[in-house]
């Protein structure tokens, strides 16, 4: 065996376990509570906010959560998400029943912990995902959706 060849060889071995070793970590959402698929999503009811303790948490196997809203006439949506980790990166999107996505707000690092969107939408079943954007993500949040528009950081229930 030539030193070239030796040389592939041993990077090829060190890619091949590193990959190994990369699989066997936890999966992004094999904690995830039973919301971790948009078929699993828990229903958010319209107008009332719900705070969930345990938020979204890439490391912990908890990456995303999703929430099913069932709107019985045509109108604009508000969707509004407070997160607790201001230095956490977390998406928002809403989807249709066919789990496309409609629309999609980014908190950013180091923003504001508050998300907004509107959108007009039908009559139907909608879903809305909270997910991490990287490993190193998590955070507490609250999430209320609405058709008359009401909003306002102020009276958001605090996950403590």
């Amino acid at each position: 065996m030539t030193l070239k060849q030796a040389t592939i060889l041993k990077q090829f071995i060190t890619l091949t376990m590193a990959l190994m070793l990369a699989g066997c970590g936890i999966k992004p959402n094999a904690h995830s509570g039973g919301d971790g698929q948009r078929n699993e999503a828990q229903d958010l009811i319209l107008e009332e906010w719900v705070t969930d303790p345990d938020g979204v948490n890439y490391q912990k196997g908890d990456r995303t959560d999703w929430k099913k809203i069932m709107i019985d006439r045509p109108g604009t949506l508000f969707v509004e998400t407070a997160f607790d980790n201001k230095n956490a990166a977390v998406a928002v999107g809403l989807y249709n029943k066919y789990g496309l996505r409609l629309i999609e707000k980014m908190k950013k690092r180091g923003s504001t912990r508050h998300v907004r969107f509107e959108i007009d939408i039908n009559q139907g079943k909608y879903f809305v995902s909270i997910q991490c954007k990287t490993s190193s993500d998590n955070s507490e949040y609250s999430i209320r959706a609405s058709m008359i528009g009401t909003s306002g950081v102020g009276n958001i229930p605090r996950p403590e």
